[in-house]
């Protein structure tokens, strides 16, 4: 399912199910976006809007749940034993993934793993979106950290990655 009833999130995937061939249902996925300002309205111009995914949740049925007939966009399914979450922060300016939060089971908050992102900010050549740097922490352990050195063309010319408890 897509959104289609607001223009900024029109054709967005809101909703993906998947069943078997008794209707048996396995999977979903929801979706989850904010409209994030990116140019206010002014002189009479619409205001520009990013549509930008901030949460995404995983349902795992494994066929424990019989769904017959066609679903509706709007139409509330029943909730799962086994859920999983992913959640997104952006930058305001230009909409680059900052954080990314991987939930695991959502009923166990202990689980998750975080994603910290740099990137390379050169407005005068507006070399934007080249990542400078992740960094992974899980259980508030450092699990993974890499580094990345740009030439004046946003050309990746070196990448660090550093090993064990640095």
């Amino acid at each position: 399912f897509y959104h289609n009833q607001d223009f900024t999130l029109r054709g967005m995937l809101y909703r993906t199910v998947y069943r078997d061939g008794k209707d048996r249902l396995l999977t979903r996925t929801e979706n989850t976006y904010v409209k994030h300002l990116i140019v206010p309205a002014q002189n009479g111009r619409h205001a520009v809007r990013f549509p930008a995914l901030e949460h995404t949740v995983n349902y795992s049925y494994e066929g424990s749940v019989t769904l017959p007939g066609d679903l509706k966009p709007g139409q509330v399914l029943p909730d799962s034993p086994v859920r999983s979450g992913v959640r997104y922060t952006y930058d305001d300016t230009y909409g680059n993934v900052i954080k990314y939060v991987d939930e695991g089971a959502l009923s166990d908050p202990g689980d998750d793993v975080t994603a910290t992102l740099g990137y390379l900010t050169d407005v005068q050549r507006y070399i934007v979106g080249d990542p400078t740097s992740i960094e992974v922490v899980g259980d508030g352990k450092l699990m993974r950290k890499r580094t990345g050195i740009y030439d004046t063309h946003g050309n990746l010319v070196n990448v660090s990655q550093y090993l064990g408890s640095q």
